[in-house]
């Protein structure tokens, strides 16, 4: 007697990014959250992510991260490892949505959201 199978057969070759892995087995019907401090912090580059699942229906998650210190920094910082401008301008992808999320600890939390704000809106007119 065989054994149906679960759901999708998903295989790991060591080569593959988390994003690879998840992007090519799931159906493009399933919107996928991306988080750029997230991608960053693993090695990984999310200008390249976004580029190459450009056809994909993307919730782009603004995640200010910094090689220093961790998400301890403000979105635009000169300290932020993201590249804005090529996140926002340099790829095909159509993002459903933009979200931030900064979980910088080191500054009041009202602050950090009045920073980011007025970085994001920066960032955007420039786009």
């Amino acid at each position: 007697m065989e054994k149906e199978a679960a759901g999708p057969a998903v295989s790991f070759n060591g080569r593959q990014s988390v994003f690879d892995l998840l992007y090519e087995n799931l159906s493009p019907d399933i919107v996928m959250e991306f988080d750029s401090g997230n991608c960053i912090e693993g090695g990984e580059d999310p200008v390249r992510i976004l580029q190459k699942y450009a056809d994909r229906k993307i919730l782009l998650h603004l995640k200010p991260y910094s090689y220093e210190g961790g998400f301890d920094v403000v979105l635009g910082d000169a300290a932020d490892a993201n590249d804005w401008h090529s996140i926002l301008n340099g790829t095909e992808a159509s993002f459903e949505w933009l979200l931030v999320e900064s979980e910088n600890r080191l500054l009041p939390e009202m602050e950090n959201v009045r920073l980011c704000l007025e970085n994001l809106k920066k960032l955007l007119g420039e786009c």
